[in-house]
C-alpha cells in the first residue's frame, strides 16, 4: 500500500482489510474490476468520486461534506450538484474559488454545472478550498 494514497482510499481500504473483503467481491458490487479496486488500493490510481461514493456505500460509510462544528452540508452523490449552493456558503465568489485552486471562473463554472465527471481529489480539494471537508461517516451512527 502506498503512503501517498487519498485519505479517504487509505479510509476505504483500511475497512476492507477489517472485513477481511475480498477485491473482487467489491469490485462486482460496485462494477468495476478487481485490478481497478488494487490499483486504487496501491495508489496507482483515485478513483472517480460516484465509484468513491459506491466504494464507501460497500463499507458501510457515506461520503459528505461537513462544516468545522461537524454539520454535515452535503451527502453522496449530491456533493458535486452541491458545489454552488457550498460556494455561496462559504460566501465566495467563482472567481475567489478559482483563485484558491489557481484555476478560472469558467473552469469554477463548468464544475458547478456538472459538465465534467469529477475525480476524488476534485471534489476534495474543491471542497477544502471552501473552508469545508469531505469525510466517511459511518452510516449506522448517523441512522440511529
Amino acid at each position: 500500500m502506498s503512503n501517498d494514497l487519498h485519505p479517504i482510499v487509505a479510509l476505504l481500504d483500511r475497512s476492507m482489510r477489517r472485513r477481511q473483503a475480498l477485491a473482487g467481491s467489491v469490485a462486482k458490487a460496485i462494477g468495476v474490476t478487481s485490478w481497478t479496486i488494487s490499483n486504487w488500493r496501491n495508489g496507482h490510481s483515485i478513483p472517480g468520486f460516484a465509484d468513491a461514493v459506491a466504494w464507501a456505500e460497500q463499507e458501510g460509510k457515506a461520503l459528505a461534506v461537513v462544516d468545522k462544528d461537524g454539520n454535515v452540508l452535503a451527502v453522496g452523490l449530491e456533493i458535486p450538484d452541491k458545489f454552488p449552493d457550498l460556494r455561496e456558503r462559504a460566501d465566495m465568489s467563482q472567481a475567489e474559488l478559482g483563485d484558491r485552486l489557481n484555476l478560472g471562473r469558467s473552469t469554477i463554472g463548468q464544475r458547478e454545472r456538472g459538465l465534467h465527471e469529477p475525480r476524488l481529489g476534485l471534489v476534495a480539494d474543491h471542497v477544502a478550498a471552501l473552508g469545508f471537508e469531505l469525510v466517511a461517516l459511518d452510516v449506522k451512527a448517523e441512522t440511529r
